[in-house]
């Protein structure tokens, strides 16, 4: 091991800020080296931080500015940097998403052929799923629906491929991983789990279609729940691509953590109040003496058949018979059981709210306290905590917003990389420290040169060279014609055909590149002030604690010092006492004849 090495395995001590500043400024290139192990120094780093605990924050500021010195350094982009870098605890973890080296780093690698081409793929797989998943149960319905019926069992082909492409990504990258010894990172990231359970899910769905397996109801609910599935893997996907998704992904996380205390309360106070309607209303006329179930009231349906002539279009009232009439119950004292009770509470609880239900007809003698009741919830329930929930989810959002929004969506990115990394390493057999993408990069450099002269045409001035009737300028301005119309155009779409493969470098980063990297040194300054703050807060807590500490030690020795000075009192007093008594004696003898 090099002494970086064993610097940043001793990276929580005082001095080690100051070592590594050292040992990097003699030899910058030290960040790159490898032990015996082929461990970074930054794996010795994530080791050592792992073991800190909440309260040792001098510890992890050592650590953190270890770990800004190595950032400042710019270490190589390799796999063994980005997986190093997920290993890291969160609280450092944040610090890398946050760094403008990191997500320069992302920035560059996310927008080469390779991941380019796997996003894109990513993306058309997901919404073939979605789409023939659809079509494929429909088709199955119907065909379940008539006695007979066969589904159209092409739609399942694509489904397959979908299992297959996802499939070989996760087991490539699994491999890829165990590799490098790093299978506990695949393992023990639970959406790698997540990514398995919904292949087999598809897997599952498919199979049940092509037998015609499971009941139609069965059927029909699973395949209503596995598209809400299928809808949420794309928003998964889209937050490590767009910053907004990120940001509602983590928001609403974010917020579901902060409303547990508020949704449990909100339960109770609609049980409370679906209680007690519930027994305002037990054994009224409405609610039929004797029972405890609802008053279903059956409303009647009428169809008709109408016999439309060209009299009757022309105006003339079609000739109408009807052919049945079927009752539909409807539930006209909703709080005669508690079930009904409670589902009528919380429909009052969103707007839906009918007053007549607490009349003195409904209720001849308990119906002025349902009244009050009733007034008690709506102002409790329907306005105030509908505007605590609003201020608690706007608070909320503000703050996965404002302040995490570029942690949620580097910290989305740095996976996807990471990925995208280890699986390009087992298919270009690379090695471990080498960057990857260094020649797909050297490849883009011709249609790099090829995009620029293109746009060239759009930038070059020929009006004044010749004017507006000359050779060149004509000929100028059909090339950008020509190039704006087909050339451009025609490129974009043999490039999206082709995953990205054949887009120039310009348009892979404008797609995927984000702007959020050139607002980052501000974010840092104000978090480092912020820490400045909280630091100074500490430091000020800590000494005041420290003053009371002195002054409770220093009435303590107050009090000490004057029971020293009644005990020595007490003491001259006795001795005193003892001299009086010793004069009074001699006297007694003297005077004696």
């Amino acid at each position: 091991r090099t002494p970086l090495h064993f610097a940043f395995g001793n990276a929580d001590r005082p001095a080690s800020p100051g070592v590594v500043d050292l040992l990097l400024s003699q030899n910058p290139s030290a960040v790159d080296s490898v032990d015996l192990e082929g461990n970074l120094p930054i794996h010795l780093l994530a080791t050592r931080a792992q073991a800190l605990k909440d309260h040792e924050k001098d510890k992890r500021a050592n650590c953190r500015r270890c770990f800004g010195l190595y950032l400042d350094a710019r270490p190589r982009a390799t796999a063994d940097l980005l997986t190093a870098l997920q290993s890291l605890p969160e609280w450092l973890r944040d610090y890398a998403a946050l760094s403008p080296v990191v997500q320069n780093m992302l920035n560059a690698k996310i927008s080469q052929r390779f991941p380019t081409a796997i996003l894109l793929m990513d993306f058309v797989f997901y919404c073939i799923v979605i789409g023939f998943f659809q079509e494929a149960v429909t088709s199955s319905l119907a065909a379940r629906a008539s006695d007979g019926g066969e589904m159209d069992k092409t739609l399942l082909i694509p489904l397959y491929l979908a299992v297959l492409y996802f499939s070989v990504r996760e087991i490539v990258q699994a491999l890829s991983l165990a590799s490098l010894g790093l299978f506990n990172t695949w393992y023990s990231d639970l959406e790698n789990f997540l990514d398995m359970a919904y292949i087999v899910l598809i897997l599952f769905w498919s199979i049940i279609m092509n037998v015609n397996g499971l009941t139609i109801d069965a059927f029909r609910t699973g395949a209503a729940i596995s598209m809400s599935v299928y809808w949420f893997m794309i928003l998964i996907f889209l937050r490590s691509i767009v910053v907004g998704f990120a940001v509602f992904m983590g928001g609403v996380t974010y917020v579901m953590k902060r409303l547990a205390v508020f949704v449990l309360s909100l339960i109770i106070i609609l049980v409370m109040f679906s209680q007690i309607f519930y027994t305002l209303f037990l054994q009224t006329e409405g609610c039929g003496a004797g029972t405890n179930s609802g008053d279903y009231t059956d409303f009647p349906v009428y169809s008709y058949s109408c016999n439309y002539t060209n009299e009757a279009i022309g105006g003339e009232v079609p000739d109408c018979t009807l052919e049945s009439v079927q009752c539909q119950p409807e539930n006209s004292e909703p709080f005669c059981n508690f079930w009904t009770s409670f589902l009528k509470i919380f429909t009052m609880l969103l707007g839906e709210v009918d007053e007549s239900y607490f009349s003195e007809q409904n209720l001849e003698y308990s119906y002025r306290l349902a009244t009050t009741m009733f007034a008690l919830f709506m102002f409790t329930c329907v306005i105030v905590l509908a505007n605590v929930l609003i201020a608690i989810v706007t608070d909320s959002y503000s703050v996965i917003q404002n302040e995490r929004a570029a942690l949620e969506f580097w910290s989305n990115r740095l996976d996807f990389v990471a990925e995208m990394d280890v699986i390009y390493n087992s298919f270009s057999r690379r090695g471990r420290g080498e960057a990857p993408f260094e020649n797909d990069e050297n490849n883009s450099n011709t249609m790099e040169e090829l995009w620029k002269k293109f746009m060239y045409l759009f930038d070059d001035d020929v009006v004044e060279h010749g004017g507006v009737m000359s050779v060149e300028f004509i000929v100028y301005n059909i090339l950008r014609v020509f190039a704006l119309l087909v050339v451009i155009p025609l490129w974009i779409i043999v490039g999206a055909i082709s995953m990205g493969m054949l887009w120039p470098p310009q348009v892979r980063e404008k797609l995927l590149t984000n702007k959020i990297a050139r607002r980052t040194e501000k974010t840092s300054a104000e978090r480092t002030r912020l820490n400045q703050v909280s630091k100074l807060k500490e430091d000020v807590t800590s000494l005041q604690k420290e003053v009371k500490g002195d002054m409770e030690r220093g009435r303590n020795e107050v009090h000490l010092l004057k029971v020293a000075l009644d005990s020595t009192k007490t003491e001259i007093h006795a001795e005193m006492n003892n001299v009086k008594e010793i004069v009074t004696e001699l006297f007694e003898l003297l005077s004696a004849p």
